[in-house]
């Protein structure tokens, strides 16, 4: 009675029409911006109290209508982000709440442009944490407007601001991982929904850009993002583009193997530093998992190692190996053959990492039935003798199981140690053999005859030939002598002879004058057939 007493004092005060002239756009009164801010915030919180039962009054009053113009008026004149956080609220709240045509009336007051404007004005600014609390508001009301156009550009927004994330500004603000799940889990949704968003997803380049975030967020954002990835990957379309991805020599598979590691090093799993496990009877348990199992005041009807399970990043990893390597191997098979990406050929630490992660889900079975026989002992309940000996049966199963891993993961490290030992007696049998003087013998001849058969070594040495020569001087004709020398002429040498030796040794015939003034002539001759030709 109390509160249909409040409902009528409202109407007949006219609450509702007062609190919509407060979140009208363009106040007579002016106010300051903090004090406006705080009054915007308390008129939004108190029409979400009494919207549903007052909703004919809100209706008839045009409240769609002005809470958009409220929210429009923030690209015309900035105000608070606060306060257009509080009104983005109002409006996810006015899409969710049960009221008739609630929806199609936001649809027909040009809800969806005023939002893409608001969200062009965000993202062209900074991004501070109240501008990403506005940006995630903004999505959930897009989710929830029926056109089926709105799809695509919905999940190009997406994209968008999976790059903005990646790629920040210097102004920006480190997204805030709640930002980030929530953002994934929206778009987990979409692409789960609609056929075309998928296609989309695709055509746009999705897949690389939300393996990239992946690789760069924390845990809890991987854990969400993993679980997307693998509702892509079991569908199948998505496997070409996730084979084919690398990221500063990373492929797919070190990726997978490195969450695994990383989340085995937070838990605290006991590993050596080759990543070989050291406790077989608990593989894969964290320290603080063990101490919850092993004690006894424990709740029975909890389980830490069913716990562990949610929001675990290995459970995803072990899912996408098992999609890989066994229900799409032949896309995966017919990728690595045309890209030579997906090598499985990686480091040691990576293959007993791997093989760690292969066996996942049979060593949480056997962590889980070594939990199950220790909850017995705590309870001081003694089981069947048939129940006993399976449980027995099981659990000593899955320990001689993680032994096996433990020596498969050593006989990795001694195989690779033969090979390096193989490789490095080869290498000093090859410099045993080695015969330095006959491959030096064998590149001069090879120089020879590249120098004597190629043109370009050819022309090389008629080059160097010239250089030496100078063609201006040189008399070209036959002569009486075939020497290898180089004419010279117009210039006179004096020779110092002693007639007195000379006269002992030999007689010296004098030339003739008629010789001498044959060569004279000749080689006037010469020069004037030679200057002719120039």
């Amino acid at each position: 009675m109390a509160d249909i007493h409040c409902f009528k004092l409202l109407k007949t005060r006219k609450v509702i029409p007062g609190l919509l002239r407060i979140i009208t756009p363009g106040m007579n009164i002016p106010w300051r911006p903090d004090f406006y801010c705080g009054l915007l915030r308390l008129a939004f919180y108190v029409l979400q109290l009494y919207l549903e039962q007052l909703s004919s009054e809100f209706m008839n009053n045009n409240g769609p209508v002005r809470t958009l113009m409220m929210i429009e008026y923030y690209t015309i004149k900035p105000y608070s982000n606060d306060a257009l956080i509080s009104a983005l609220h109002f409006l996810k709240f006015l899409t969710e709440v049960r009221i008739r045509n609630m929806i199609e009336e936001l649809e027909k007051n040009h809800c969806v442009e005023i939002l893409l404007c608001i969200w062009e004005q965000l993202m062209a600014n900074s991004l501070r944490q109240s501008s990403q609390k506005c940006l995630m508001y903004i999505f959930f009301i897009l989710n929830k407007m029926n056109v089926d156009k709105q799809k695509d550009f919905l999940m190009i927004l997406h994209i968008e601001l999976l790059k903005r994330v990646l790629n920040p500004t210097k102004e920006d603000v480190i997204a805030n991982d709640k930002m980030l799940v929530t953002h994934i889990r929206l778009l987990w949704n979409s692409l789960t929904s609609f056929d075309k968003s998928f296609d989309s997803f695709i055509a746009n380049s999705g897949i690389f850009i939300l393996l990239d975030t992946i690789k760069n967020c924390t845990m809890a954002v991987k854990a969400v993002a993993l679980g997307l990835l693998v509702d892509l990957c079991e569908e199948g379309t998505c496997i070409p583009y996730v084979v084919t991805w690398r990221s500063r020599g990373k492929t797919f598979l070190n990726l997978l193997i490195d969450i695994f590691m990383e989340e085995n090093r937070m838990l605290k799993v006991k590993v050596n530093e080759n990543c070989i496990i050291k406790d077989p009877e608990w593989p894969i348990c964290g320290h603080k998992q063990k101490e919850e199992i092993e004690r006894k005041d424990k709740n029975s009807s909890a389980s830490p190692s069913t716990i562990d399970l949610l929001g675990s990043c290995r459970s995803k990893v072990y899912a996408l190996l098992q999609i890989l390597n066994f229900i799409h191997e032949e896309k995966v098979e017919m990728c690595n053959e045309q890209y030579h990406i997906f090598d499985k050929r990686v480091s040691i630490t990576d293959q007993i990492s791997l093989l760690l992660a292969q066996n996942y889900l049979l060593l949480k079975l056997g962590e889980v039935w070594s939990e199950i026989q220790i909850d017995l002992i705590n309870e001081n309940l003694q089981p069947i003798d048939l129940d006993s000996f399976l449980l027995d049966t099981v659990t000593k199963y899955y320990r001689n199981w993680g032994l096996r891993i433990q020596e498969a993961q050593h006989e990795i490290i001694q195989q690779n140690r033969f090979k390096e030992l193989i490789a490095e007696k080869e290498l000093y049998l090859l410099l045993k053999e080695a015969r330095l003087s006959n491959s030096y013998k064998a590149l001069v001849e090879l120089k020879l005859l590249a120098r004597s058969s190629e043109i370009i070594f050819r022309l090389r040495g008629t080059q160097r030939q010239r250089k030496h020569l100078n063609l201006e001087n040189m008399a070209v004709g036959k002569w009486m002598f075939n020497l290898p020398v180089q004419p010279i002429y117009h210039q006179h040498i004096k020779i110092p002879i002693d007639e007195t030796k000379l006269d002992e040794k030999c007689d010296l015939d004098a030339v003739s004058s008629a010789a001498s003034t044959d060569n004279e002539c000749n080689i006037a001759k010469f020069e004037q057939e030679e200057s002719s030709e120039c």
